[in-house]
């Protein structure tokens, strides 16, 4: 070692190491969890094995590959420490699995047992997102998984637009999911779409591209269509409150936000009356809300069901009826409330808990601050709204991904001005 290389030697080793080990195998391992993630929320119960002809087996199902994958990212091993990484991990589990410890006094084990499957790969997924938010950079998995969903949703679009649409009285779904499913999904990519016309879909966009503006937000309109499309009323609810969050939250100044808002509306008033999308999109709400909701005020038996869930609560209010019993004891297969379906299933135990899990993740989301989590915040506020009309456990599980996301994003740190 030469004298210049021996005086230098000190200098070097003093540096800080990093909270991440850098390199490319770092973020390959990031970007393929996030995109791990992105089919895991959009593949839903999905199997290959409905276009390969052999017996449904889970192992056919995309979402088990994707949960698989995760986990084994997640337990590479590392030798990098995060301090913080924040998540609701305990909450979280106490949760899901005392929701699983009921199967043992389900009715029927039989209908139990695909409601275990779903609880066993969220509870996985907890577990992998606890453990990368201690050794990987988060903000690259969010952003991978920012980049996995547009790209499989604006698939979905497109096999929509181009006219692969199916679902139950003309409302559009893709990929047999069922129109509530389809249209919380399009509520998603319009809020994908107004982060990225807002200016700030990434962590390191200082100013944004000028095409950025008409081009996502057109994509907005298009995807908030193909929710009113879909007919579910719970999606047009919650896009609608998520992207007026959005709105509020983000880091671009009020004159672009302004402009976002109403260059939105003009182009989604432009789409409805211009296009052929436009006029199904207007039979569609008139159908379905003006008719049905505000005319005969029809709320797709939304009443008795929820009265069918509070009453049967009544009478098993400690422990409920056990995993997957209101499909079991009525012709629905959940209880299109997230709350009622925990109260039903799990009694007042689960209840405590579930609502332990929603307090502990929206009290640290409180203190957190903004600092990139506008995004996710206004996607865990659309599923959550949503899953008071239409969705279960498992359908809800963007919204413990999305908060898991919040939480563990690392804190801006304030800026330092020199003396």
């Amino acid at each position: 070692m030469s004298a210049s290389q021996v005086m230098l030697a000190p200098k070097y080793s003093s540096r800080p190491v990093p909270a991440v080990s850098p390199g490319s195998n770092a973020a390959g391992r990031e970007g393929l969890a996030g995109l791990a993630l992105a089919v895991f929320l959009v593949s839903g119960s999905w199997s290959l094995a409905r276009v390969a002809g052999v017996e449904p087996m889970a192992i056919w199902q995309p979402r088990v590959w994707a949960v698989l994958v995760l986990v084994a990212l997640a337990f590479m091993p590392s030798r990098v420490r995060r301090v913080g990484g924040r998540t609701a991990l305990g909450a979280e589990l106490a949760w899901l699995g005392f929701s699983l410890v009921s199967i043992t006094w389900a009715p029927e084990l039989a209908l139990a047992e695909d409601q275990a499957i779903e609880l066993g790969l969220l509870i996985a997924v907890a577990i992998a997102l606890h453990r990368l938010a201690r050794t990987s950079r988060v903000e690259r998995i969010a952003t991978a998984l920012r980049h996995g969903l547009l790209v499989l949703l604006l698939g979905l679009a497109a096999v929509a637009l181009l006219g692969g649409v199916g679902g139950m009285g003309g409302r559009a779904a893709v990929l047999g999911g069922g129109p509530n499913v389809f249209g919380r999904n399009m509520g998603v990519l319009a809020l994908l779409a107004l982060e990225r016309a807002l200016g700030f879909g990434s962590a390191t966009t200082t100013r944004p591209r000028p095409f950025a503006l008409p081009v996502w937000s057109w994509v907005a309109c298009v995807a908030a269509g193909l929710v009113a499309l879909s007919g579910s009323r719970g999606a047009m609810i919650s896009t609608f409150i998520a992207a007026g969050l959005l709105l509020v939250l983000g880091r671009a100044r009020l004159s672009r936000r302004l402009a976002v808002a109403l260059g939105g509306l003009g182009l989604f008033a432009a789409l409805l009356v211009l296009t052929p999308l436009g006029e199904r999109v207007i039979a569609s709400f008139a159908s379905r809300v003006l008719d049905l909701l505000v005319a005969d005020r029809y709320v797709s038996g939304r009443d008795q069901i929820y009265v069918i869930a509070l009453e049967g609560g009544a009478r098993q209010p400690i422990i409920g009826h056990g995993l997957a019993s209101f499909a079991a004891a009525t012709p629905w297969p959940y209880a299109h409330n997230l709350a009622l379906d925990a109260w039903f299933e799990t009694g007042a135990i689960g209840v405590a808990l579930l609502g332990l899990y929603l307090g502990r993740g929206a009290q640290l989301l409180g203190r957190l601050g903004a600092g990139g989590r506008e995004l996710w915040v206004a996607l865990a506020l659309l599923i959550f709204v949503g899953a008071q009309f239409s969705g279960g456990r498992y359908d809800a599980r963007a919204l413990l991904v999305c908060v898991a996301l919040a939480l563990a994003l690392p804190r801006p740190q304030p800026s330092r001005r020199s003396p």
